[in-house]
């Protein structure tokens, strides 16, 4: 490639000699420079953005023991308001939400212990199906053989819904 006169005069614009009748535009090369406040700030930026994802956890905590003691506050000024000292109070509010949430895993754990269970068996239930059904080399779009109220109804109308 041979380099155009003026190109020789500015070093920036470089012009292809051409041999055909079309002519090219010039081609102007631009020069990228990065000052050094721009690089700290970028470096800043990162080192910021890195931070927040490793302090998320810690931030969530702080945000929702925010949210609870906004919760709770009305109700200990509440309790100072009638003349209980104030770390008495926190201490009754905080003993009785402790109760109350243990109350309510306590009746809704066994539930879903159930669920859960109900589920793992469905799920097994369905995959022996389906690899028995693959194995024999049964057409995927075969009526069920038993009801589609029944386990395995509702594993086999699910697996020829997705063939």
């Amino acid at each position: 490639m041979a380099v155009h006169e003026s190109a020789r005069v500015r070093p920036d614009v470089v012009v292809e000699s051409t041999t055909a009748a079309t002519t090219r535009a010039p081609v102007h090369l631009h020069r990228i420079e990065i000052t050094a406040r721009t690089f700290f700030t970028l470096l800043l930026v990162l080192a910021t953005c890195w931070a927040l994802l490793k302090l998320t956890p810690v931030i969530l905590m702080i945000v929702a023991s925010l949210m609870l003691v906004g919760a709770l506050n009305p109700v200990v000024e509440r309790l100072e308001a009638r003349g209980w000292r104030r770390g008495f109070a926190i201490s009754v509010v905080f003993t009785v939400l402790v109760l109350v949430t243990a109350i309510l895993i306590t009746l809704t754990f066994p539930a879903l212990l159930a669920q859960g269970a109900a589920l793992m068996e469905r799920n097994r239930l369905c995959a022996s199906n389906w690899r028995s059904g693959s194995r024999s080399g049964a057409s995927p779009r075969r009526s069920p053989s038993r009801s589609v109220g029944s386990t395995t109804g509702r594993c086999l109308a699910t697996r020829q819904r997705s063939h």
